[in-house]
């Protein structure tokens, strides 16, 4: 009984504190969301490696939720169950990107059968093989020539699938800047790789 209550008590005051730190976070105190972070870190990563077994991408997906957060904290309200939030943000954001990912998975699927629904015999799928990997070495040569910022728009933009507009809220970038970034790259690329 005695458990109960000091139960009770902790957990209020847990409540409490994370009620104040969030106040804290959305007036623009960067401690008070490190602290936030530091606290909640282990639950996330093992809610998140429950719904994605990437560790990696649990990891960036964790970021990647405090990261927004930092971002929207002028519009965001006050929560009471800070612990609760985070863990619904975090399964939307790894939730998104299971879809994404499958939906690319799909994309690849299909273009695969219909790349050897094309092709006929033995010789061509080996001609076309060297083909692929050359190709594929000379572009993941060309990525690496790109600037850290194309690189990183680049890899948001068509390894992520975010769109333009998501990249520029994601980067603090205009959105004319990602286009323009975007086109760089690309016009960059094309020229290495053909």
């Amino acid at each position: 009984m005695l458990f109960l209550f000091l139960t009770g008590i902790l957990n209020g005051k847990s409540r409490h504190e994370d009620e104040d730190l969030w106040r804290d976070f959305l007036s623009g105190d960067k401690e008070a969301i490190s602290d936030i972070f530091l606290k909640y870190y282990g639950d996330l990563y093992r809610y998140g490696f429950k719904i994605n077994p990437c560790e990696e991408a649990v990891r960036d997906s964790i970021q990647d939720l405090f990261f927004r957060l930092w971002k929207k904290r002028g519009i965001l309200e006050e929560v009471v169950y800070v612990k609760k939030y985070l863990i619904v943000s975090l399964r939307r954001i790894l939730i998104h990107q299971l879809r994404q990912y499958d939906s690319r998975e799909k994309r690849n699927r299909e273009y695969s059968d219909l790349l050897h629904q094309n092709i006929s015999g033995i010789d061509e799928t080996i001609i076309h093989s060297e083909i692929v990997k050359e190709k594929q070495n000379a572009l993941n040569e060309s990525l690496l020539e790109l600037t850290e910022r194309q690189q990183e728009v680049v890899f948001l933009k068509f390894y992520e699938g975010y769109s333009n507009k998501e990249i520029s809220e994601m980067t603090g970038l205009s959105y004319q800047r990602v286009c323009n970034i975007t086109h760089e790259a690309l016009t960059k690329l094309r020229q290495t790789v053909s």
